[in-house]
């Protein structure tokens, strides 16, 4: 198996971000641009979202085939590149896979998000409006407008739930079609000697001349039908 020390350097600032994989270096940036879009808290990836990925270059280090190797070799370039400083890079440790030893900055952030965890719901309530207090009404309606958009399952859930209850309402009030009566034959029979009354005599006659065509038509087809099928069988006959 091959480990790839890797590095990703900031074209303008030129820090850099050194880590080890055992994918290729295409995969392993794909991956880490994802956990960017994704939000992930790492100095690395909060470059990512401020400069953009077109802003960085990567390149391939040195390959070993240990992981013990991969660990010593990313703590010597790490080392090297001072890059678990913040000056000149984003790592938050010396490497190696040993993630205790951080950075002051990564600390402070820590201890920031840790405050932000221990305020209560009316203290952030309060920062929010002191954050607020400075914006323009339009910036402040689109911050409205977003908050709006991310609403949580729950509340989509129960707006799926109203919708589907308005939608069965909507057909309930529908004008039902009339339901056809099963008749008995006599009344079927009642039925069509009524119809048959109300009719003219020179509508009776076109309807049986209608009648008489249609059963003559019928008749010729099943005449053409039964000739095709002797001619068939006299083709199919073998010569004596």
């Amino acid at each position: 198996m091959t480990f790839t020390i890797y590095c990703h350097t900031h074209r303008d600032s030129k820090k850099r971000y050194v880590g080890q994989t055992r994918r290729t270096l295409r995969v392993r940036w794909c991956q880490l641009k994802g956990e960017a879009r994704r939000g992930k808290e790492h100095p690395f990836y909060d470059a990512i979202r401020e400069f953009g990925a077109e802003a960085f270059d990567g390149e391939i280090l040195e390959q070993v085939s240990t992981l013990d190797g991969a660990n010593e070799s990313e703590i010597k370039w790490i080392a090297h590149y001072r890059s678990n400083e913040t000056e000149f890079g984003y790592n938050v440790a010396r490497g190696g896979n040993v993630g205790t030893q951080k950075t002051d900055g990564v600390r402070r952030t820590v201890a920031a998000l840790a405050r932000e965890a221990a305020l209560s719901p009316e203290q952030k309530t309060a920062r929010a409006m002191l954050g607020l207090a400075g914006l323009s009404p339009e910036e402040r309606s689109e911050i409205a407008r977003r908050r709006e958009a991310k609403q949580p399952r729950k509340a989509r859930v129960e707006k799926m739930a109203k919708a589907y209850v308005f939608a069965r309402q909507a057909i309930a009030r529908r004008p039902k079609k009339p339901r056809r009566l099963l008749l008995t034959p006599e009344q079927r029979r009642e039925r069509v000697l009524a119809r048959e009354a109300r009719k003219t005599p020179e509508q009776r006659s076109e309807a049986v001349r209608k009648g008489h065509l249609k059963r003559s038509q019928a008749a010729k087809d099943a005449a053409v039908e039964r000739m095709a099928v002797v001619n068939r069988g006299k083709r199919r006959k073998p010569k004596g």
